[in-house]
């Protein structure tokens, strides 16, 4: 796992000492809203452990990047690739993207999700990316597709997925 950069974004693998903006993100309501419950301070000391150790591991079973403004270098939010820890060789992993309040609707997801699935499928031999949020969330819906993900599920969440062929197909020119 490796740093990479967008026009306005620096994305580092998650550090040490990151584990106080981890849990405060983790433990917002706000920012929890269309995600999941918001965890309580020492489940999400726990959480920011587990993925910590988990960032290293080779094929992917979480990693997890700080995203940075390059301008400022303010933390803009947390970024994520979690795989399968059934399969010994995930064949697939979701996507996740936590974005502080002040940097919503700026574009940032966007970014930051493009230049991570760029990164997935150049760098893994992952064969499909997927990602869950709330029917609610209607802007994870417009991203996804403007992102060339396919709706796949439509239970008790909205579910997206794209397939390696898909983003070859489309000349990794989404945005």
């Amino acid at each position: 796992m490796e740093t990479f950069e967008t026009s306005r974004l620096l994305i580092r693998p998650l550090s040490l000492q990151d584990r106080a903006f981890y849990c405060r993100c983790y433990t917002d309501p706000l920012l929890m809203q269309h995600i999941a419950s918001p965890l309580d301070f020492e489940d999400a000391s726990h959480s920011f452990s587990a993925a910590l150790k988990k960032s290293s591991r080779n094929p992917v079973r979480r990693w997890t990047w700080v995203m940075q403004e390059k301008v400022s270098d303010a933390e803009i939010g947390l970024l994520g690739l979690v795989g399968d820890n059934n399969i010994p060789e995930a064949i697939n992993a979701e996507i996740g993207a936590v974005i502080n309040a002040e940097f919503q609707n700026q574009g940032f997801a966007a970014e930051a999700i493009n230049a991570l699935v760029n990164v997935a499928f150049e760098h893994t031999s992952l064969a499909e990316l997927h990602t869950n949020h709330a029917h609610a969330n209607k802007a994870a819906n417009g991203l996804m597709s403007k992102l060339g993900f396919q709706y796949f599920e439509a239970s008790s969440s909205s579910r997206w997925q794209l397939c390696r062929a898909n983003w070859q197909d489309s000349n990794n020119q989404w945005c």
